[in-house]
Formats: structure tokens, C-alpha cells, sequence
């Protein structure tokens, strides 16, 4: 993860909007292309939080994430992106149980499960922690998403 995206990511949970206001002024493209399959999800999650044709960048980071997936990777949660966008509520909870599901079996292989990584995916957290503050319930609870943090997520 890069710092933009990890700074990205800490502006969500926190809520912070102070915080959000730089990375989402200097853009993805600030940060060299990585060329990995987190480079559309990036883009699609800067034009959501931008404003600025959210619905043209998340097909591709959907497109990018299947090939993600098919090249054995971490998949970025652009489906869960892709339902804030749409504001599918019901949506975005079943593709959250979906992305952390997703993410306990990417850790159980190999000598994944010792990744410093492993307890949470903070993609996944910080849009759930966005979705909260929006005002959505969210009502998938696992291991890998703090209750603590997403009830401190208050709706504005």
C-alpha cells in the first residue's frame, strides 16, 4: 500500500476531513503508477471522493480487480467501492462480507497468515467507516473489521 493510498485510508476511518483534504487534492496520480491492481481503484476511489464522474472510473477499477483476482493478488475492494458510488446500502454490506471474506482466504495460503497485514484490510475499513459516517448501517461483523472503530465512524 502506498503512503497516499494509507493516508487515504487513515483520513477515512478517523474522518479526519482535514486530513482527506491533501491526498484528495494531489490525486493518484501524484504517486507514480505502481502498475499494480490497486492503479484504477485508486483512480476511481480519488474521482468518488473528488466528486468528479465517480461512475466512469468504477467499472475499470471492477475490470482491473477481476484480473487481480486471476493473477492470484490481493484484490482492491472496488466492488465495495463501486456500491457507494451506485448508493446501494444493501449492496455495500453484502460486497463488505464479500471483500473481508476475500480477505481471510488470501491470508490463510501459504506464509501469508504472518503478513503484518493480515488482522485488517484498511481498504476495506475505510470505506466501511466512510459508508458509516453517510449514514449507512453497516451489519456485517467479522475479525478483520474493529467494531470499535466503525461504531466511533458516527454519521455526520
Amino acid at each position: 500500500m502506498s503512503e497516499l493510498s494509507r493516508a487515504v485510508a487513515f483520513a477515512l476511518i478517523t474522518g479526519v476531513r482535514e486530513d482527506l483534504a491533501p491526498p484528495v487534492l494531489t490525486g493518484p496520480t501524484f504517486a507514480r503508477p505502481d502498475g499494480s491492481a490497486f492503479t484504477e481503484y485508486r483512480k476511481a476511489l480519488h474521482a468518488y471522493l473528488k466528486g468528479a464522474e465517480p461512475e466512469a472510473a468504477a467499472p475499470r477499477a471492477l475490470q482491473e480487480a477481476e484480473q487481480a483476482k486471476d493473477w492470484g493478488f490481493a484484490m482492491p475492494p472496488a466492488v465495495l467501492l463501486s456500491q457507494l458510488v451506485e448508493g446501494d446500502e444493501e449492496s455495500f454490506n453484502l460486497a463488505l462480507a464479500d471483500a473481508l471474506e476475500a480477505h481471510r482466504a488470501y491470508y490463510e495460503v501459504s506464509d501469508r497468515e504472518d503478513d503484518p497485514d493480515v488482522s485488517v484490510k484498511l481498504d476495506v475499513l475505510a470505506l466501511a467507516c466512510h459508508a458509516r459516517r453517510r449514514g449507512w448501517a453497516i451489519r456485517v461483523e467479522s475479525p478483520y473489521l474493529p467494531q470499535d472503530l466503525l461504531r466511533a465512524a458516527e454519521p455526520f
